[in-house]
Order: structure tokens, then sequence, then C-alpha cells
């Protein structure tokens, strides 16, 4: 009993101690997003910052994609060594090689980004998205780079330093480098490399915290790997719905001016996920190790845990939303009257993402890629196919009702996948009532408006 109490005390503070440092990070997310939204807002006018916004989810999404199956692959292993997470250096040689992918990808990305930035422009219909395409690309390597390096922290259970290096540090720097360029250079030049700025001192300062070099000689991945990669990279490019894919159909399907609007309202809405973000850094590496042990019961109560904490923390979020979000949203564009509706319903759907908890960290750490792949297919496609019909009459509440759907359709099917698998039920029908009562809430009184 000693023992499992012990057990208990040191499971409960690492999950306080991933919380607060978590937390720290949401908060500095929170300027930071202020930061982005206002000195964008304020610097550019509606048509440019909607430009900016939609150059920057694309540069980020690519880069993110980079990153996504190395990350999953060293998650994957590295959580499950024993130990420190990394007694063989399996880890390190791992993110060493992934690392020289990355920079090889990283390169080859930046050079297909400039030489069709043109194209690209021309393909959205929006005149000047070229030069932001163009200004912001060195981002397309920085973001995978020190993603790939935090994530072989965070497999270790050091999540304190996979956040602060990971988010922390990039969010406070946008702050100080967009208040730099308000005052001293208040342009598209000034903007663009604040950003670039932001997120090249974090890439340096994690390196130089724990130097890994690129590890170009030798082959660590074997066709496993590869094939597990390449399906999380498929899973995670789709599952993309409010991350930067929403708004680039945005883009596409409307207007730049449009596309200000739902940014605003997304970069926002986000902000609802905190408390499962806030336990998610922990619970990823800490199922890993579980169902290295076989252990898959106490990762259910785990998860289910995390889940319940997320749900509360986003439905006290819609609340601030429903007293405060008409006035938030008027803070970074007078004429952005349209952010309002918009944030309502994605905050629906934001409850909703909560209220299924981390599935998708579940089914990457218990190894079913492919059903996790195949189940984000069919949730994405219900969202192209929704945004295409709803985005030309409707706008941003056409495509936040898009994303609304596809979390619905994603969680309910992971939550029947795992039990299908593993035999185990996260959730329950009576633990959704609350959600689905008062995320309908949300949608029909963000229609209503």
């Amino acid at each position: 009993m000693i023992d499992l109490n012990q057990h208990m005390n040191t499971l409960m503070g690492g999950y306080l101690q991933a919380a607060k440092v978590s937390v720290f990070s949401k908060v500095s997310a929170v300027f930071s997003t202020i930061a982005v939204l206002w000195f964008g807002g304020h610097i550019l006018d509606k048509a440019d910052f909607g430009l900016f916004m939609m150059a920057l989810a694309y540069v980020t999404l690519v880069g993110m994609l980079i990153a996504g199956p190395f990350c999953s692959v060293i998650l994957y292993h590295a959580s499950r060594l024993e130990g420190d997470g990394d007694d063989t250096g399996l880890g390190q040689m791992m993110t060493g090689r992934a690392l020289s992918w990355v920079c090889f990808y990283g390169l080859i990305f930046i050079g297909v980004s400039l030489l069709l930035s043109g194209c690209i422009e021309q393909l959205f219909g929006e005149i000047g998205l070229k030069k932001w395409i163009i200004y912001l690309s060195p981002l397309i390597l920085f973001e995978p780079l020190r993603r790939v390096l935090a994530i072989w922290h965070r497999a270790k259970q050091e999540v304190k330093i996979s956040i602060t290096y990971n988010e922390i540090y990039p969010n406070l720097l946008k702050v100080l480098t967009l208040f730099i360029a308000y005052v001293m250079l208040p342009s598209m030049e000034g903007v663009t490399l604040a950003m670039n700025i932001a997120l090249f001192l974090p890439l340096l300062m994690i390196f130089w915290k724990a130097p890994i070099m690129p590890n170009i000689g030798e082959k660590v991945f074997t066709k496993w790997d590869i094939e597990y990669g390449s399906k999380n990279l498929m899973t995670y490019g789709l599952n993309q719905q409010s991350r930067g894919f929403d708004l680039l159909l945005v883009g596409a399907l409307s207007s730049a001016v449009v596309a200000a609007d739902y940014a605003i309202a997304m970069r926002l809405g986000r902000f609802l996920l905190i408390g499962k973000q806030a336990l998610s850094q922990l619970l990823a590496p800490r199922l890993g190790a579980l169902f290295g042990q076989k252990d898959k019961a106490t990762a259910a109560a785990e998860f289910k845990i995390v889940r319940t904490v997320g749900v509360i923390v986003a439905i006290a979020g819609a609340l601030g939303v429903l007293l405060m979000g008409e006035w938030v949203t008027s803070w970074f564009c007078t004429s952005c009257y349209n952010a309002y509706p918009i944030l309502l319903i994605l905050s629906a759907a934001f409850i909703m993402n909560t209220a299924f908890g981390s599935a998708e960290d579940y089914m990457t750490m218990a190894g079913h890629a492919g059903w996790n792949l195949s189940l984000s297919v069919v949730s994405t496609g219900i969202m192209i196919a929704m945004s295409v019909l709803l985005i030309p009459t409707m706008g941003g509440e056409g495509v936040a009702l898009a994303v609304l759907t596809a979390f619905v359709v994603r969680g309910v099917s992971m939550i029947w996948a795992i039990h299908k698998l593993d035999g185990i039920l996260l959730l329950t029908r009576s633990q959704m009532m609350a959600s689905v009562f008062i995320s309908g809430f949300l949608m029909i009184l963000g229609l209503s408006l």
C-alpha cells in the first residue's frame, strides 16, 4: 500500500508539474495571440492582415507536417525505453537522424514554396500573398527543427524543457519582436522579420540546452518506423482542421477580409483547449510507457482524468466567450464585426473536441496508426465537403460548422474504434450530454447573430 501511495503521489506530482508549466505556456500563448492579432491588425490593413494570417497558416502547417512523422516515431519509441527514457541512446540517435531529414525536406519545401509562390497566389486569388509566403518561408525550417528537438525531451517525460523551448519562449518572443516592429518598423517587412526572429531564437536555445547534431550516416529507422511515421504524417495533416487547414480553405473559397474575421475567431477559440493541452503534454509519453508495460487499465484511467479536466476548462472558457467574446474580438479589428458569431460556433467545436479527450494520442501511442488514419480521412473529407458547400454562402460561419462536424465525427469514431480494438470504453453516452447541450446552444446562438 505504501508503494502504491508513493506511486500515486509521484504520478500526481508529475501531472501537477506538467500542468503548472503548461498553464504558464498557455498564459504566454494568450499574450502571443494578442500580439499577433493586435499588432498585425494595427500595423496592417484588414486585407493585408488576412494575407498575413493565410501565409502564416501555410508555412506553419507545412513545417508541422515535416516534423510530424519524425516526432511520432521518436515519441513512440523513446517513451517506452527504460530508466530516464534514453538509456540505450536510441532516442538520441533517432532525434539526430530526424534532424538531418528535417533539414533536407525543409530546404526542399522552402525552395518549392519560393518557386511556386506565384502559383499559390493565383490559386487563392489573393494579390500580395506571394510576397508574404516568400518573407515567412524560413519558418518552414525553423518550426520542424524546434519541434523535433523538443519531442525528444517530451518522450523522456521532461515536459518542462519541452514546453519551455517549444511553446513559452516562442510565444514570449513574438510579443517582444512584434512590439519592436510596431515601434520601429510598422510594415510588412517588420512583421515578417519579427516572426522569423521569434521562432529562430528558441531553436538556437533548445539546441544549446542539449545539443544533438544531425545524424547523416546511421540508419536507425526500421521499415515499421517508416510505415508508422507515414501513416501518422497523413493523419496529422488531416487532423489540422482548426490549426491552419481551415483558414486556408476560407482564403481559397472566400476573401482575405473574411479570412481576417475567421483568423481572429480561430485564434481566440483555441484557448478553450488549454485544459486538455495542459495535461496531454505528459499524457502521451505516459500512455506510451503504460502500453509498453501492457497496462491498458491505468492508461484508460489517466486518459479519463485528462478528459474531465479538459471538458471543465472548455465549458468555463465558453462562459467567458458568452460574457466577453464580442468585446474581446473588437480589440483587434474595428471592422471585424463578424468574428464573434464565428467564435461562438468554434467554441462549440472546441467543447466537443475536449469532450472526446485526447483520443488521437491514445490511438497513436497504442500503435493503431492505420485506424487513426482511416478515421481521419473520413472526418476531414466531411469537413472539406461541408466547407466547399457552406463557405461561399456562409463565409467563416460555414467553415466553423464544418470544423464542428468533423470533430464530432472523428471523436465518436475514435472512441468506438478504441472500444473495438482494446475493449476499453473511454466515454459513456451520459458523459456526453452536458457537452452536447452547451455546444448546441453556442452553435445556435452563433448562427442567429
